[in-house]
C-alpha cells in the first residue's frame, strides 16, 4: 500500500508506508508543499501485526478523519486523512507497482557500481585540488538532511546519493548528482553530472557560477550556498 495526494500541487504523488518515516514541510522524509503543514507534522508507525498507522507529532493542525481532528490514523486501504490542507488517501497497489516506483538503491549495487566505476582501466588520472576562495558552505535547508552543513575548503567536490565524497541521503539522486569545482581567482562553478535532475534556484542547470545564497536542489532536497 502507498500514501497517495489527492488535491493540490503535489496531486498524484505517492509515498511508500516505511516504519519511521515522516511527513512534513521542511524537516521530514516525505516533504508537502502547505504552509499549513508543521515542520515535521506525523509518523509512520507500525505494531506488532505488522499494521500501519499515522501519529501526529503535537503539530499545529493535527490529522483530520472526516472533519474530525485526531491523533493516530489507521493506514488501510481507503482510508482518507487530511494533513493541514492536504488531502492523502492509502491505495493498495501491487509488488511490482511498489518495486518499480520505490526502486532502491542497495549497498551490494552501489559497491558492485564503485568497484566498476574505480576498477584499475578505468580510473581516472589523478585531479589536481584547488583551494576555494571564499570556502564554500552547503546549508540543508529541506530534505532528510535538513540542518547540516558541508564546508568546502579543497575542490572539485563531488555529490550523489552513497558518494563516498559528499553522500546525499537523497533516494532519488544518482550516484554521481554534481560537482562544484573552485574558480580562479575566486568562486565556486557548479556542473550537472545527473542531467535533468539538478536544479539551480528552481530552474534546470548544465554549468553555473555560484552566488551567495543559490539553492541548489535535487529531488525533494534544498541546498543553500553560502561563502565562508
Amino acid at each position: 500500500m502507498v500514501a497517495e495526494i489527492v488535491d493540490g500541487l503535489q496531486k498524484g504523488q505517492m509515498f511508500q508506508l516505511v516504519e519511521g518515516r515522516t511527513f512534513g514541510r521542511i524537516k521530514a522524509d516525505y516533504l508537502l508543499k502547505d504552509d499549513n503543514v508543521s515542520s515535521t507534522h506525523c509518523r509512520i508507525v507500525r505494531d506488532e501485526r505488522g499494521q500501519f498507522s499515522l501519529i501526529d507529532l503535537d503539530s499545529s493542525n493535527g490529522l483530520l478523519v472526516n472533519s474530525q481532528q485526531v491523533k493516530k490514523v489507521l493506514l488501510i486501504q481507503g482510508v482518507s486523512f487530511v494533513v493541514g490542507d492536504t488531502t492523502v488517501r492509502i491505495k493498495e497497489i501491487s509488488d511490482k507497482e511498489v518495486e518499480a516506483l520505490f526502486a532502491k538503491k542497495s549497498w551490494r549495487g552501489f559497491l558492485r557500481s564503485f568497484f566498476k566505476l574505480n576498477s584499475p582501466s578505468k580510473t581516472p588520472a589523478p585531479v589536481a585540488l584547488k583551494v576555494f576562495n571564499p570556502a564554500v558552505e552547503l546549508e540543508f535547508l529541506v530534505g532528510i538532511q535538513a540542518e547540516q552543513k558541508r564546508v568546502l575548503a579543497f575542490g572539485p567536490r563531488q555529490a550523489g546519493f552513497g558518494h563516498l565524497d559528499i553522500d546525499l541521503e537523497e533516494s532519488s539522486a544518482p550516484h554521481l548528482a554534481f560537482e562544484i569545482q573552485p574558480q580562479e581567482p575566486v568562486g565556486a562553478l557548479l556542473i550537472n553530472k545527473s542531467g535533468f535532475k539538478v536544479s539551480l534556484n528552481k530552474s534546470p542547470v548544465d554549468r553555473a557560477v555560484l552566488k551567495e545564497g543559490d539553492l541548489i536542489q535535487i529531488g525533494q532536497s534544498v541546498i543553500k550556498v553560502n561563502f565562508v
